[in-house]
């Protein structure tokens, strides 16, 4: 099947328990409502695709336990095409144990099979990826091939969008393969050296940005929306005000709106103002993928 948008990235069982304070080393602490879901950034992206509407194909790979089996349900049930997904005999699907702290998170990830989706996977799924509009991936699964999916992207035509999380450095390399880099503020400032606090920082980061190559530049700022670049000239988009519940699959919600809107033909505004909207559903409700809103609740 032909998919207008590809995924490159991680599928996660999500291990989420709300606590009351971010734990010590040593501390044992009681929390509360704890809860089993389907989560990793790039399986997020995808749902958030499908969800709102998206055509939309994945490449990765789950293990072959009964949290594999649950994760690709679940895309299955999103509208996720799953033949570019590999179940790895005797390996362990990748897992995120989440702390929910006054609707913020922590996280400490266990990548289990998320580490074979390498390069040759990659190769073996080139079709998918030279048929499709654009590809989105993050740093989840191995740093190479990451590179070679958007080499493959770039050389057919394909527009390329990267979250570099969870942070890491990037080279001059994949920079040149990079169209749209969406980051967060901790991701911005690893990259840049800038913290982005007013219009003069956040411009300096964009700026810095686009001397790596990089056409389109976004950084995201939670509940203050996204900035971006309009015409040279910093422009930032709020989002609608909501009580935040969970943020744990915001950005991937907001990443997944912007690359659907984006493949429709939209401007960068008319995307991120819709990105920014299916972001603040996200917030306001528990869970990764099952907090995203489909396009009916977002209208």
């Amino acid at each position: 099947m032909v998919s207008d948008i590809v995924v490159v990235g991680s599928i996660n069982i999500d291990l989420v328990i709300n606590a009351p304070k971010v734990i010590k080393m040593g501390e044992t602490i009681h929390g509360e409502g704890f809860f089993t879901g389907s989560g990793g950034k790039g399986a997020n992206q995808a749902c958030a695709i499908g969800k709102l509407g998206g055509s939309v194909s994945m490449i990765g790979c789950v293990g072959d336990d009964s949290y594999g089996k649950i994760c690709l349900d679940n895309l299955s049930n999103y509208g996720v095409d799953l033949p570019g997904v590999e179940v790895m005999e005797n390996i362990n699907t990748g897992v995120a144990l989440i702390v929910l702290v006054k609707g913020d998170n922590c996280i400490i990830l266990e990548e289990g099979a998320n580490k074979y989706v390498t390069p040759d996977k990659i190769e073996k799924n080139q079709e998918v990826i030279k048929n499709s509009k654009l590809i989105v991936s993050q740093f989840e699964v191995p740093y190479e091939s990451v590179c070679r999916a958007f080499a493959i992207a770039k050389e057919n035509g394909v527009t390329t969008m990267l979250n570099p999380a969870p942070s890491r450095p990037i080279d001059e390399y994949l920079y040149s393969l990079i169209d749209i880099l969406i980051v967060n503020e901790h991701e911005c400032f690893d990259l840049t050296g800038v913290e982005v606090t007013d219009e003069e920082s956040a411009q300096k980061a964009l700026t810095a940005f686009l001397s790596k190559g990089i056409k389109t530049p976004i950084i995201t700022l939670g509940s203050e929306g996204a900035v971006f670049l309009e015409e040279d000239e910093v422009c930032q988009m709020k989002p609608p005000k909501v009580e935040a519940v969970d943020t744990t699959s915001a950005g991937d919600a907001f990443i997944g709106a912007l690359a659907v809107k984006l493949v429709e033909g939209k401007t960068l505004k008319e995307g991120i103002d819709y990105a920014n909207k299916v972001g603040s559903i996200t917030v306001s409700r528990k869970g990764a993928q099952s907090s995203i809103p489909n396009k009916e609740e977002v209208r």
